[in-house]
């Protein structure tokens, strides 16, 4: 039977301390909401913890409404001691929407009590010692004091995601009550050792002639009156009967449970913020999601729920339009191994190479995140270039100009030198999620960030310039749109509007015009608007529909059929780079159902549908014409 537990109350000490006030406003006024910030901020810590030699690491985010026994443990025996009813003032439980006075108060809610659980494996966990003022060995970590005791420690990871130390505020505040609970289990001295400790803020304050800073910890209360975590298999007990995500005996990692989470911007709905969480995923972090080449699986994998139902997040390379950013990203890793120099952006005074960006062209088309971006163009038609450290998590998107094509769009990436990762880290405010060259103090620092932002506006611009010039060189009163309906889709899935629509032949217009049905001296194949993708053996297959008419006394007609990549300026590929995919027609469909695999050119020997089928690369747009030849009697 569990034991209650003990309770801490932070006192302030001669030297001073820090208010629980100034620990949560750490994080300033974050332009994000809190869910995300939650998950940002969890995701950077899971991978800053990545144990040596594991090859992937596990995030999850779920949750569950507590059972009553679980409630009743919370009440009797986690807080059986709790802060004073005064701690937290009448305007914090206001501002907060609900009528949480302290953690106490919401385990005996008649409305139920929800817990959200973010939590890591194949990390290290929280080890090292469990005070701050233990000194330990050299080469000890230090989290458990880092997380619990500590506040604004950098981490020790080289390139690490998180740089403040301050990121845990993120999951006091997704909590109403302030308050999270945490399992953990890590490797000291050579042997695994399981942590439970408790945790919540309140507002600083003074309580039998003593002040407070307003932080507490629960745990078990050493002979010196200092709350330690409960240990070994009482930790683990704690953990079960509380619901957490299992932990395998011989595994590390941390489970932190968010007491009554702040689902307000959810409009309350457990669900419909785990959807929304599992999307930020996706958006923040779909970098880790992919397989890359040479590696035998993704660096981190994702998973997510409610009430024990867990399932996969989903897969970037079929969401639009991550696929087209890690095709970016996939270039800069190319040219960073090969020594390309194309990709690479500089500083010119002081000389210094700022990073490598790639740009990917794609097409326009509706994104299932749409209902959760508050970016309605990237949701849609995406200009944007992803910002990446070191760590490759994406920091921010950057609004590049949008090309003056509604069809299409592009996605790009920008991975930050590793010499220069520090700079870049510095320019982010405590949640990550930006550079801001005004918050570094040294001027070659604030140089380096600022040309980054010219450099990329000047890449962009030479996506953006072929566009913009292509109208002067057309006939006066030509759209530019008919650059667009040459091009054809990019993703798996995606239903296409875009291959080159053959002109009905001036001949057949003129006889239209005079009221009399009568059929072309020459055949004609006309392609609709639609196309589909599927995938044949190892090639990636769009089917374009087209309609036959024979000539007049004619029984057949001959087509010609010319497929080729369309370039990032418009323009019609002639010789693909060594090693490309080649587009080529690999096959035709009669109305009937009947198949051809005869080339390029072929006698089309019934009238109605036919489609052709076209190997296409993954990454890139495809222009097809079709030519009446002639027909055979």
């Amino acid at each position: 039977m569990l034991k209650p537990l003990h309770m801490q109350a932070e006192p302030y000490v001669p030297t001073g301390n820090i208010a629980s006030e100034g620990m949560r406003n750490q994080l300033g006024r974050p332009r994000i909401d809190r869910l995300t910030l939650l998950v940002r901020e969890s995701v950077q810590n899971a991978w800053d913890a990545r144990a040596p030699g594991s090859s992937t690491v596990r995030f999850g985010v779920t949750g569950r409404d507590l059972l009553d026994a679980q409630r009743l443990l919370l009440r009797d025996v986690v807080f059986h001691e709790a802060p004073p009813k005064s701690a937290i003032p009448k305007s914090e439980v206001e501002k907060l929407g609900q009528v949480v006075e302290h953690p106490r108060d919401v385990a005996t809610s008649r409305d139920g009590v929800q817990m959200l659980f973010v939590y890591d494996r194949g990390t290290t966990g929280l080890g090292g010692p469990t005070r701050a003022d233990e000194f330990g060995s050299a080469d000890e970590a230090r989290d458990f004091v880092d997380f619990f005791r500590n506040v604004g420690t950098p981490p020790d990871t080289a390139q690490g995601g998180g740089t403040f130390g301050y990121g845990k505020a993120a999951l006091y505040l997704a909590s109403a009550a302030q308050t999270i609970l945490v399992h953990t289990r890590a490797r000291v001295r050579g042997e695994f050792v399981s942590r439970f400790m408790v945790s919540t803020l309140t507002d600083h304050y003074a309580h039998a002639n003593r002040l407070h800073t307003g932080r507490h910890w629960w745990g078990r209360k050493a002979s010196d009156g200092v709350v330690d975590p409960v240990l070994g298999a009482e930790a683990d007990e704690f953990a079960r009967a509380l619901g957490f995500p299992a932990m395998e005996w011989n595994e590390c990692g941390t489970t932190i449970g968010i007491l009554a989470p702040d689902f307000s911007t959810r409009n309350g709905d457990p669900a419909d913020a785990i959807d929304y969480a599992s999307w930020q995923i996706v958006h923040n972090f779909w970098p880790k999601m992919f397989a890359w080449p040479n590696e035998p699986e993704p660096r981190m994998r994702f998973e997510s729920g409610w009430n024990d139902v867990v399932t996969p997040l989903p897969d970037p390379a079929e969401v639009h339009p991550y696929a087209d950013f890690a095709a970016s990203l996939s270039k800069v890793r190319k040219s960073e191994i090969e020594g390309g120099e194309d990709e690479q952006i500089f500083c010119l005074r002081p000389k210094k190479l700022l990073g490598r960006v790639a740009i990917t062209k794609c097409m326009a088309h509706e994104s299932p995140l749409a209902r959760w971006l508050p970016d309605d163009e990237m949701s849609r038609r995406v200009h944007h270039v992803a910002l990446l450290r070191r760590p490759e998590l994406v920091v921010t998107y950057h609004h590049g100009p949008p090309l003056p094509l509604d069809q299409m769009g592009y996605a790009g990436v920008f991975l930050a030198d590793s010499a220069l990762d520090r700079v870049y880290a510095g320019a982010e405010p405590p949640t990550h999620d930006a550079w801001n060259p005004e918050i570094l103090n040294e001027p070659s620092a604030r140089t380096f960030v600022r040309t980054t932002f010219k450099r990329l506006q000047e890449k962009l611009g030479e996506v953006v310039r072929p566009f913009e010039a292509g109208p002067a060189k057309q006939k006066p009163g030509a759209k530019l749109t008919r650059i667009a309906d040459r091009l054809g889709s990019v993703l798996i899935g995606v239903e296409g509007d875009g291959p080159s629509l053959q002109p009905e032949p001036e001949e057949g217009k003129k006889k239209k015009r005079s009221g009399k049905k009568v059929r072309a001296r020459k055949g004609s194949a006309r392609l609709q608007n639609k196309s589909r993708l599927r995938v044949r053996g190892s090639d990636l297959i769009r089917a374009f529909d087209f309609d036959v008419s024979h000539a007049e006394g004619r029984s057949s007609t001959r087509v010609r059929a010319e497929a080729a990549s369309v370039l990032l300026g418009g323009g019609i590929e002639r010789e693909p780079p060594a090693g490309a995919v080649t587009v080529r027609v690999v096959g035709w469909t009669s109305p009937t159902g009947r198949e051809w695999t005869d080339g390029d050119e072929i006698d089309l020997d019934e009238e109605g549908a036919w489609s052709i089928d076209v190997a296409v690369p993954r990454d890139a747009s495809v222009s097809l014409k079709l030519t009446v030849l002639d027909g055979a009697s």
